[in-house]
């Protein structure tokens, strides 16, 4: 680990160099840098002086974006990757955050990175709750959240906060229309109603549809070719509704209501082993090479039937704010959502041949509830929150498998709960030197009641017998904290020191089965970080330059593994097989050159080493870099806004245990390094008309975006998008 160390001191050493010299430097041009308010803390603040490494991207930076979902903001936060799930499912998300991922959406498997919707931890991400129509802005915390939020997360937490309903905004609102190659649509609309002097309501919906990126050429069980038909395809919807009501001087009550309906035809899965059958052992036999159609077109490929994806789901909240007195204040989080996904039958060898396929239907619905108390005291040198925390989720895994011709079906009915007190606080020792401190306790329960049946209807599960069921449980408790200083060292610099540890919950085995002993429930895996920070704004606040540096001693990691069962077929067991340390950094920069132009880059860099050799962290590049040029030019009566972004990431693997799915040359799979390149040109007239042109993957780059290793010799993987370019037209009143 010498190596990111000596790139650690270089790093400090040049940033203090550079803060010598901008410190003395005059700016004489009257341009600045947006500041952007957060709630990181559960209190409005600049992000530039929360002791927290936190991207922020308000409403304008999403436009000037172009950014359609969640999936957009990952190529612009440093060390953040966003895939999308197995199976097929493009609706479903999975978050790697400073090389802590979760590599599986099960409702026994909490994730590592938690999603937050205005306030609303959401369990289980799929479909429309990930389009982002009418966000206020998007926060990304890096680094271990278990003091302040919901639930324990060891890479960080994503927070997404929607435009509320205005009382005293008057009558506003706005529609938009895109087209683009594919067949793309999408439409949005939102709209801000006061009904009276203290009570309005906002609306805002999405339509979208989108033809197949991938052609599949479909051949039945005996090989034989049925037909063509196109993949990756996206249609949906999503609405929100949401009330505010100023009920006195002392209370807001805010609720909000949404419902998402996502249908597509998911990716479709190539195994990089071929997809041509005959001749060998494996799966009937595999050949050297790619078929003939693959070979001709990136995006074509042979399956046996196309992976659908259906996903719906919603949610109501209702959120309470009291101001009790002068510094005196509480809040009560109320939320339900359930969601509904059935990923249809998703072709997981990834060849022409009939030999492993999935079925896989998830349902859940959660409830939370959270009780803030927040104050300040000592002359307002505290401030302090306060609270209690409840989550419940209940949901059931269905799927049925054919392996090999052998079909087997597994169901799983699981139920969690978890409750948690925090404390934390924040004090002001000088005018430049602060503290902050945190601490939550958890308990957690966890059920599960589970059936597989075989072929002929035999038990698979260690407990056999004629029903077939198997129950576990497990219940844990434990505590993370935080505690960080900061010190303000000029009016330009803000520095600080943090370390924090935090868990993520263990949980039972929903899909091991075919084994000769029922599996262990998994252990809590912990992260405590050592974190150093630097946040600064030169040149009249025209420069910005935040940079971060990190050490994750990380234990107990959680792992998907998939292996072979006694029947010869494969089953996913998720394990605590090692320990870790993760280390790196991450750079952002936003230049002001002038009133029209502005120069954007991040840089993030991950270098994880395990204590046992053969394992590896999946979906994390070790290098991540952006750049983006944006141009804003009054131009006659209107706004010209232009950007040109590039986004690189390096090479990654796809599988944690490199010595138990090692490929027949002896590699495992690697998905290579790739770059794109977009543009956005629009125009804003001042009657509120705008209109504009946009492109991405410019260049048109070829790439893999994920793999999964089903048993050895076989790595079905999935494509990115290719070059995709429209024009959008709106207007806002």
């Amino acid at each position: 680990m010498t190596k990111i160390r000596d790139n650690s001191i270089v790093l400090i050493s040049g940033l203090a160099v550079a803060s010598a010299v901008l410190s003395v430097t005059t700016y004489a041009e009257n341009v600045f840098i947006e500041e952007v308010l957060v709630t990181a803390r559960k209190t409005e603040e600049s992000a530039q002086v929360v002791p927290v490494a936190i991207t922020a991207l308000s409403s304008d930076m999403l436009m000037q974006m172009g950014a359609n979902d969640i999936m957009d903001i990952g190529a612009q936060t440093p060390n953040l990757n966003i895939t999308s799930a197995a199976a097929g499912n493009t609706a479903a998300t999975n978050f790697n955050m400073r090389g802590q991922i979760q590599n599986d959406n099960l409702i026994t498997l909490d994730p590592s990175v938690g999603l937050y919707i205005d306030d609303i931890y959401v369990a289980r991400s799929f479909g429309g709750v990930l389009d982002l129509v009418d966000i206020e802005r998007i926060e990304v915390l890096r680094g271990p959240q278990g003091t302040l939020y919901g639930r324990n997360t060891t890479g960080g937490a994503i927070k997404v906060v929607s435009k509320k309903a205005d009382p005293e905004a008057g009558v506003v609102g706005g529609v938009r229309a895109e087209i683009g190659n594919y067949n793309s649509q999408k439409y949005t609309a939102y709209v801000n109603l006061p009904l009276a002097d203290d009570l309005a309501v906002r609306y805002s919906g999405m339509w979208k549809d989108r033809d197949g990126y991938e052609t599949a050429y479909i051949y039945d069980p005996l090989g034989n070719f049925e037909g063509t038909d196109e993949a990756d395809t996206d249609t949906g919807y999503a609405h929100r509704l949401n009330m505010t009501w100023l009920a006195s001087d002392n209370l807001t009550i805010y609720s909000s209501a949404d419902w998402f309906i996502s249908d597509e035809i998911g990716k479709v899965a190539l195994s990089q082993a071929g997809d041509l059958g005959g001749g060998g052992a494996q799966f009937g036999g595999y050949p050297t090479g790619f078929s003939p159609e693959h070979k001709s077109d990136f995006y074509s490929s042979r399956t046996n039937h196309l992976p659908a994806a259906i996903s719906e789901g919603g949610g109501i909240s209702f959120t309470i704010d009291h101001q009790l007195g002068d510094d005196l204040a509480q809040k009560l989080v109320v939320a339900y959502r359930e969601v509904k996904s059935d990923f249809g039958r998703f072709d997981a060898d990834g060849t022409d041949l009939a030999a492993i396929s999935s079925h896989t239907i998830q349902e859940q619905d959660q409830t939370t509830l959270e009780y803030q108390l927040q104050g300040s005291a000592f002359d307002n040198k505290l401030a302090w929150t306060t609270g209690l925390y409840y989550f419940e989720e209940e949901g059931e895994d269905s799927t049925l498998s054919v392996v090999f011709g052998g079909p087997s079906g597994n169901l799983g009915t699981a139920k969690n709960t978890s409750k948690s007190v925090f404390v934390n606080g924040n004090y002001t020792l000088t005018e430049k030197l602060g503290l902050s401190a945190g601490i939550r306790h958890t308990e957690d329960e966890k059920e599960l009641v589970k059936s597989s049946i075989g072929a002929g209807g035999v038990c698979i599960l260690p407990s056999g017998g004629s029903e077939c069921i198997e129950k576990t449980a497990m219940d844990d408790s434990f505590q993370s904290w935080s505690v960080a200083m900061d010190y303000q060292l000029s009016d330009a610099i803000f520095t600080y020191a943090k370390v924090s540890e935090a868990s993520r919950s263990g949980g039972l085995q929903l899909r091991a089965v075919g084994l000769n002993t029922p599996p262990l429930p998994f252990g809590r895996e912990t992260a405590l970080e050592y974190e150093l920070g630097f946040k600064s704004d030169f040149l009249d606040n025209s420069l910005r330059l935040n940079v971060a540096i990190f050490r994750n001693d990380y234990s107990d990691v959680q792992f998907s593994s998939i292996m072979l069962n006694n029947l010869g077929g494969p089953t996913v067991v998720v394990v605590n097989l090692s320990d870790a340390v993760v280390e790196g950094y991450e750079v952002e920069l936003v230049y002001a050159m002038t009133e029209a132009l502005t120069l954007q880059a991040t840089y993030g860099h991950n270098e994880t080493d395990f204590d046992d050799d053969s394992l590896v962290r999946a979906y994390t590049p070790e290098d991540q870099r952006t750049l983006a040029v944006n141009y804003v030019q009054a131009i006659g009566t209107g706004i010209m806004r232009a950007r040109l972004g590039y986004t690189y990431a390096s090479e990654m693997l796809t599988d944690e245990d490199k010595t138990q799915y090692a490929l027949p040359l002896g590699q495992y799979l690697n998905l290579d390094s790739h770059s794109e390149l977009s543009a956005r040109l629009g125009y804003e007239f001042d009657n509120g008309v705008n209109i504009a042109l946009w492109g991405k993957n410019l260049t048109d780059e070829e790439y893999w975006a994920r793999g999964i290793q089903v048993v050895a010799a076989n790595t079905p993987a999935q494509r990115g998008a290719p070059r995709t370019y429209g024009i959008a037209v709106g207007y806002d009143f």
